[in-house]
């Protein structure tokens, strides 16, 4: 619990609302998608670990894909259960 002071809590300010920041989506390049198959191919038990924000429907999708055509196990990252459905066979829980 944090208490501020009345005249704090009613106070007016002259500071402007901050500014949009806009998102710009990353991909890799064909180069690091290289790189990453021949991490993947040399790996002995590899998984993915997914969390944090941004993700939307159609991300998640494709990754259930990539699980199941890779046979790559899925843990999520804590308060990130939604991000992967828990009834896919690759799912192996939350990480945590």
């Amino acid at each position: 619990v944090l208490g501020l002071p009345e005249e704090i809590l009613f106070s007016k300010t002259q500071d402007q609302p901050a500014q949009v920041i806009p998102r710009h989506e990353l991909k890799p390049s064909d180069t690091e998608m290289a790189a990453v198959r021949e991490a993947l191919a040399k790996a002995k038990m590899p998984v993915i670990l997914v969390g944090g924000g941004g993700w939307r429907d159609d991300t998640c999708a494709e990754l259930a894909q990539f699980s199941s055509a890779t046979h790559i196990p899925v843990a999520t990252s804590f308060r990130r259960q939604d991000l992967f459905q828990h009834s896919h066979g690759n799912y192996i829980g939350e990480l945590g």
